[in-house]
Order: C-alpha cells, then sequence, then structure tokens
C-alpha cells in the first residue's frame, strides 16, 4: 500500500475546510491510501492590519504554505485557487481542483432590491480587495469604503459590532463554512470576480500530473474553466492585487464563455470584453479576450447603481 497523501494548508476556517474538502476527494480517488494534514501561517496570516496592495509581494497567502512542497514536507498544497499567483516556482504547478463553488461576490449585510440603488449615503462597505473596491467606487459611490482583514467569521464578527454597514466578500467561502450570512450575491458577469474564485486547488511537484489526472477528471468542466481564465490573465497580477476580474462559464453546448472586465481604481470607469471558446479550442486562446480588453473604450460612471 502507498503512504499516505501528505497535504499541507493554512490554519485559518476556510483553509482547514477546503482541506477537509481536498482530503476527501482524494480518499475518494485513492481508496485505502490515506491523508495527512499539516498546518503553516503565511505572511497574510501573520500581518493581520496592512492592506494587501501594500504588502509588497505577490502570493502573500501561498509562498510558506508551498514552501512545504519545495522542501519535501508535503506532497500537496491546498489554495483558494485566486490567492495563487500565475506564475508558481517550478517544479510547482497547479495538478488538479475540485468543482467549482459560486463563483462571485456577496454583498453581505442590507439586502437590497436592485443591489448597488439601495444602499445609503455614507453606507460603510469592508473590503481590502482592490478589484472590490473599484467595484464598489463605480457600482455605489455613495458608499465608504473601508479596509477589513482577518478570517471570514472575523469579518462577520466586525460587521454585527457595528464597524461596519456591509462587507464584499467571495459567496464560496460563506457558503463553505456554513455561516448564516444574509445577503446579496453579485452577478458575475458583471461584477465580474477574481480568475479561479470560487476554486479549490491542489499545488504540488510536476512529477505527480499523471497520477493527480484521476482526481482532475472528477472536475473537468471546472479544470478547463480555471484553464481558460488564468490564460486570459498569464501577464497580469492575480488575487486581490488588480482592479481586474476574469469568469469564464461551460454554456450547454460546450462552448465556454470568457468574461474579463477592468475598473479604474477610483471607479471612475470600467471596461469589459467577452470573448467565446469553441470546445476543441487551446485556453491560450483566452489571451485575445485581454487584447480586445486594452482596445475597449472606457465606460465612465454614470452614476448610482451603475449597469
Amino acid at each position: 500500500m502507498s503512504r499516505p497523501w501528505r497535504v499541507v494548508a493554512r490554519p485559518s476556517p476556510l483553509s482547514r475546510r477546503q482541506a477537509e474538502e481536498a482530503e476527501g476527494a482524494l480518499r475518494e480517488a485513492f481508496p485505502g491510501r490515506g491523508v495527512e494534514r499539516r498546518e503553516v501561517l503565511s505572511h497574510g496570516d501573520r500581518d493581520q492590519n496592512l492592506p494587501f496592495r501594500d504588502m509588497g509581494i505577490q502570493g502573500i497567502f501561498e509562498k510558506e504554505v508551498n514552501r512545504e512542497v519545495l522542501e519535501g514536507r508535503a506532497d500537496l498544497a491546498v489554495h483558494s485557487l485566486k490567492d495563487l499567483p500565475m506564475e508558481l516556482p517550478e517544479p510547482l504547478c497547479i495538478l488538479a481542483v475540485l468543482p467549482r463553488g459560486p463563483p462571485g461576490d456577496l454583498l453581505v449585510g442590507p439586502t437590497v432590491p436592485s443591489v448597488w440603488d439601495g444602499l445609503a449615503q455614507g453606507t460603510r462597505v469592508g473590503t481590502t480587495s482592490v478589484r472590490r473596491q473599484a467595484l464598489v467606487r463605480f457600482h455605489a459611490p455613495q458608499c465608504t469604503i473601508l479596509p477589513v482583514r482577518g478570517n471570514v467569521g472575523t469579518r462577520l464578527e466586525k460587521l454585527q459590532r457595528g464597524e461596519f454597514d456591509a462587507l464584499l466578500l467571495a459567496e464560496a467561502g460563506i457558503r463553505r463554512l456554513g455561516l448564516p450570512a444574509a445577503g446579496t450575491p453579485l452577478d458575475p458577469h458583471i461584477a465580474v470576480p477574481a480568475p479561479g474564485q470560487g476554486t479549490i486547488a491542489l499545488v504540488g511537484d510536476r512529477s505527480l500530473e499523471e497520477p493527480l489526472q484521476r482526481l482532475r477528471q472528477r472536475a473537468a468542466t471546472t479544470w478547463r474553466e480555471i484553464q481558460v481564465e488564468r490564460a486570459a490573465f498569464a501577464r497580469m497580477g492575480s488575487g486581490c492585487s488588480t482592479a481586474s476580474g476574469a469568469f469564464a462559464e461551460t454554456a450547454p453546448d460546450g462552448r465556454i464563455h470568457l468574461y474579463v472586465a477592468e475598473w479604474r481604481p477610483d471607479g471612475s470607469a470600467r471596461r469589459r470584453s467577452h470573448l467565446i471558446l469553441e470546445p476543441g479550442d487551446d485556453p491560450s486562446v483566452a489571451r485575445a479576450a485581454m487584447n480586445e480588453l486594452s482596445r475597449a473604450p472606457w465606460e465612465p460612471r454614470s452614476g448610482r447603481g451603475a449597469e
């Protein structure tokens, strides 16, 4: 019998939950092999005050975790895919993903019929993501944006204490934790999320690509969609460091619709692009969407509730 898979993750509640899902998938795909887990604090875990864009590095939630794999103490690192930089140090790569959860953002707090128009003047919205800040500034300039750090539960506690009127968070994290957070889901075709948002990724040495194929096959649709999203962003940042997003969605006919968007950080304008990939297209075709985006005209903000 082969030795157990050695999995490493961060110790946050969400990361632990994601690791549990990854471990369950590994046990199903490799019956009898077993899984062992270790936990490592990341730079982003240790510094809970500085905004992401001021931390000066990419991969603030993954470098220390991936080092466990690079130095041979673990086989697989479990991550939120949106936190991974577009390039990983050799010989690491994304070996597999799990079926994607909700891909979009959730406006937690007031439930309003038209999402943005219903937010009162001066509504305090908590988010540290550059993309989400620009999104709020574009759609709801009447709001005040406040930085917020900490895990999902900590942020919700701050909301309950009245430090914020609303939070903008990834819906998948809240759903995975089973938290009773009421709010309004944002349409990912318009409020385009970060590449890979809602997806759990397993990172490891390229030598494991062949055995991990059986896990990839169980999430084949998600795997192709995230390849398209990341191909589009191959030369750009990811996660919380850029005011842009990419969302790929597979249609019933097998074609993939790719939506990309960019906002000016001050929320004064945005531009968007939509590309359709045929079932046989290589994911690298998605780079054309970013070329189109760079040529697209900027749409100025038209006021409250801009679509």
